[in-house]
């Protein structure tokens, strides 16, 4: 059984379907304190919990033709976004971070003849950063943590044949990349 609140805020989201602004600012106006409240929680930082609600409330007036009613409340649809998209971005940051990190320790390896300028390693952070999750994971256990193939199958709890066709995959995606350097 529907309350008020939700039967309301349905009719402001089938509003919002039909193209009306207005009515997703009312549902902004119900929803945001609590939500930027919920995304500080997660992020941690109150600038990056505005900016995540704002870019959720953008993102669902583009896809508000994906809400269905009958799956869940109109409140529930913008909080899994919003946990949705805080959750992506912590998973994105925690990939650049070990990203960073493996390339600090792989630099100093470096010798003059092999010169990294700061236009390679920049090249090479966008290349490993496009790679799909699964993929990063091993090329970094690989080649920056310096493990083979065995124990990389042993540290990600993976058959060892995922870790080599991972591994495969990574280096044609990447190699397809070294021609526009």
């Amino acid at each position: 059984m529907k309350t008020q609140a939700q039967s309301q805020e349905l009719v402001l989201m089938q509003r919002v379907q039909a193209g009306d602004t207005l009515a997703l600012g009312e549902l902004y106006d119900r929803h945001a304190h609590a939500m930027t409240a919920l995304a500080f929680q997660l992020l941690g930082n109150l600038a990056e919990a505005e900016d995540l609600v704002q870019d959720v409330f953008m993102e669902s007036w583009h896809r508000a033709a994906d809400y269905d009613h009958k799956r869940s409340s109109v409140k529930t649809w913008f909080y899994l976004r919003l946990r949705s998209r805080a959750m992506d971005k912590l998973r994105s940051e925690a990939r650049w971070k070990k990203l960073e990190e493996a390339i600090g320790k792989f630099l100093p390896w470096v010798t003059q003849e092999e010169e990294i300028t700061a236009f390679d390693a920049e090249w090479l952070r966008e290349q490993m950063n496009n790679l799909r999750p699964d993929q990063f994971d091993v090329v970094h256990a690989v080649y920056f943590d310096g493990l083979t193939s065995s124990e990389t199958s042993q540290k990600l709890c993976i058959p060892l044949g995922t870790v080599k066709s991972r591994l495969a995959s990574a280096l044609k995606h990447l190699r397809n990349f070294t021609g526009s350097r």
